[in-house]
């Protein structure tokens, strides 16, 4: 399944989907991370697994859900505290 990604942080990320999840449940993730929504050929996706944490209907039918980051590895971890530290430098 695809969605798209809201807030992200370190520890976590909250998802727009098409499809409903329900609390506690655990995936695998994999996010794609851009950079002014241009995506870098030679980046891996961020791959780690998550916990739904909370989730909500929006009013046009998709669900929102807050994902808690789990086991995610340490280079993973350093990707993305990268990626967050180079998207704040932007902003």
């Amino acid at each position: 399944m695809s969605g798209e990604t809201r807030d992200l942080s370190a520890g976590g990320v909250s998802v727009l989907l098409d499809q409903a999840l329900a609390e506690g449940d655990t995936l695998e993730l994999a996010l794609i991370l851009t950079e002014d929504g241009i995506e870098d050929a030679d980046e891996e996706p961020f791959c780690t697994k998550a916990a739904v944490i909370w989730a909500a209907p929006t009013d046009d039918g998709h669900t929102m859900i807050g994902l808690r980051f789990k086991d995610t590895a340490p280079q993973q971890m350093q990707r993305l505290q990268r990626f967050l530290r180079a998207m704040s430098a932007v902003a």
